[in-house]
C-alpha cells in the first residue's frame, strides 16, 4: 500500500501497544490511500492514521492549516492513547476547536484515545519567536517535548518541557547558545533523561557552558 497525493511526507511512525502502528504525516490537495480519499481543508494537512500488521485502516483524523506546519512526533501513553506533538503558524484546525499561533510557527501537544483516535485536549505553546518540535515521549503521567527556538536578533536556544497527562507544564529547561544549537533525540528512563543534540561554539545551561571550535554534537543526563 503506499500514500499518494502532493507534496505528502510522512513525518512519524509508531508500533502500538495493541500490536499496530500509527503514522503522522503532511499534505496538500487529497491524499489517497487503498480505496480511501482524505480531503484537504487547509493550506496544509495533517493526517494520522492507524494501520493493523496487514495495512488495514482501523481510523483517520486529520487536521486543517491556514499556513506552514513543522515537524510531527508521535508517542504512546501506558493507557494506550497517543500524543502527537508539533508546531504550526496560522491557524489549526481540529475536531475540538480551532488555535492561532501568535507570531511565526507555535507548538502544539494534543492527546487522543486509542480505540478511535477521539481527541481528549489540544494545547498550544509559544510567544514571538519560531518554535520547533523535535522529540516527545510519554513516561508514565507525564509528557517529556524537546524542540529549539529561533528568534531574529536573539540568542538560539533549545528547550526541554515536562508536562503533566493533561498537557501543563511542570517543569522546563532551557540550552542558550549564540550560534545554532538543537536537540536531535530524548530519551525517559526510570534512571533520568538523556537529551542528544548539537552545538555551533558555545551551549548554556543555567551556570555551566560547553565549547567547540566548530559544530559539536553533545550527550546531556539530567535526574
Amino acid at each position: 500500500e503506499s500514500l499518494s497525493g502532493q507534496d505528502v511526507s510522512i513525518e512519524d511512525c509508531i508500533s502500538t501497544a495493541d500490536g499496530n502502528f500509527l503514522l503522522a504525516g503532511k499534505y496538500q490537495g487529497n491524499l489517497l490511500f487503498s480505496e480511501y480519499r482524505f480531503s484537504a481543508k487547509g493550506e496544509r494537512n495533517v493526517f494520522i492514521v492507524k494501520l493493523d500488521p496487514s495495512f488495514k485502516l482501523l481510523w483517520s483524523k486529520t487536521l486543517a492549516c491556514s499556513s506552514e506546519l513543522g515537524v510531527l512526533r508521535l508517542s504512546q501513553f501506558k493507557d494506550g492513547s497517543f500524543l502527537l506533538g508539533g508546531s504550526f503558524a496560522g491557524s489549526l484546525t481540529t475536531e475540538i476547536g480551532t488555535y492561532s499561533s501568535v507570531a511565526e510557527k507555535d507548538l502544539f501537544v494534543s492527546r487522543f484515545d486509542e480505540a478511535d483516535g477521539n481527541f481528549l485536549w489540544l494545547k498550544r505553546f509559544g510567544g514571538s519567536g519560531d518554535d520547533s518540535v523535535r522529540a516527545l515521549v510519554a513516561r508514565d503521567d507525564l509528557i517529556y517535548l524537546a524542540g529549539d527556538i529561533r528568534k531574529t536578533g536573539f540568542e538560539e536556544y533549545s528547550f526541554l518541557f515536562e508536562l503533566d497527562e493533561d498537557g501543563l507544564a511542570e517543569n522546563s529547561l532551557a540550552l542558550k547558545g549564540v550560534y545554532q544549537n538543537q536537540i536531535e533525540d530524548l530519551a525517559v528512563t526510570e534512571d533520568g533523561i538523556y537529551l542528544l543534540g548539537s552545538f555551533e561554539n558555545q551551549l548554556t545551561l543555567s551556570s555551566q557552558s560547553l565549547t567547540s571550535t566548530n559544530n559539536a554534537s553533545f550527550v546531556l543526563a539530567l535526574k
